[in-house]
């Protein structure tokens, strides 16, 4: 056989080889993916449970004494799934989950003794450690638009829908509080019209954004809408406008709650639609 001959097998054998390596590596990379995309639905179930810790925390605090079984309840589903992200390696290294984990493990038993700022803040401190380890988990597994051409919205996955749901979950708990003891100071109202224009602002972005994408089902893209609307007009009308709180801790706090899964059933359903790009 030919030298030239010889030559031309060889690189053929050595063209064939980096395809089979580029192959394996591929489905390597979508193994790896899909396993995060499963951690990050685990992690926002947990930003869910604690934002919800937090607002119950606040109307018992206020003296609603009915909230301490819904903490109970709370703190019994958050642990399995810390558990279950414990044994995960996409993120028991990371320096945010220690973090979380270490503060949770101090926090969740002591949580009732606290003032309602001290509540506030050291619940809010827990879930923004939760969001950025979020959108530090979507980063290193490149899901982004050069990734991901053929999802418009997946710029809004990792800060828009996240921020949106926990200004949302911060209203809650501030105006849980407010109406639980059935008063508004001056203080608050500042704090509720800082939330309320907040989350108008996200609210408005991330509609605008996707009624320009076509996402998801036109109807339930206007309900999604419409219950947050009726949020921000139940913090502008009960509360931020009104000379005398009548509205029950209840009924803030359920329609607080009703815009929040809205806003997580359409993260869920972007990050449904992501997985299948990966597939």
């Amino acid at each position: 056989m030919s030298q030239p001959m010889i030559a031309m097998i060889f690189v053929a054998g050595l063209f064939f080889a980096g395809l089979i390596v580029v192959k394996l590596l591929n489905r390597q990379q979508k193994g790896t993916q899909t396993q995060a995309l499963q951690t990050l639905l685990k992690l926002r179930a947990l930003i869910a449970f604690t934002q919800k810790h937090r607002g119950m925390s606040a109307a018992f605090i206020q003296g609603d004494l009915s909230a301490g079984g819904e903490l109970k309840q709370i703190k019994h589903t958050i642990q399995p799934i810390i558990e279950t992200l414990q044994a995960d390696p996409c993120i028991s290294h990371q320096e945010r989950w220690l973090g979380f984990t270490d503060h949770w493990g101090r926090f969740k038993n002591a949580s009732q003794t606290l003032n309602l700022a001290e509540s506030f803040e050291q619940h809010t401190n827990l879930v923004t450690n939760l969001l950025y380890l979020f959108e530090d988990i979507a980063e290193q597994q490149q899901f982004d638009q050069y990734t991901f051409p053929d999802t418009p919205n997946i710029s809004l996955l990792w800060k828009t829908l996240p921020f949106t749901g926990e200004y949302i979950g911060q209203a809650r708990a501030v105006g849980v509080a407010i109406v639980t003891k059935g008063h508004c100071s001056q203080v608050d109202k500042v704090r509720m019209g800082y939330l309320e224009t907040k989350i108008s602002q996200y609210v408005e972005t991330l509609f605008t954004q996707l009624d320009a994408n076509k996402a998801g089902a036109g109807c339930e893209l206007k309900q999604a809408k419409s219950v947050c609307l009726d949020f921000l007009k139940l913090i502008r009308g009960d509360i931020l406008d009104a000379s005398l709180i009548t509205i029950s801790p209840k009924a803030y706090f359920n329609a607080a709650s009703a815009a929040m899964n809205e806003i997580n059933r359409l993260l869920d359903e972007e990050l449904q639609h992501l997985t299948k790009h990966i597939d």
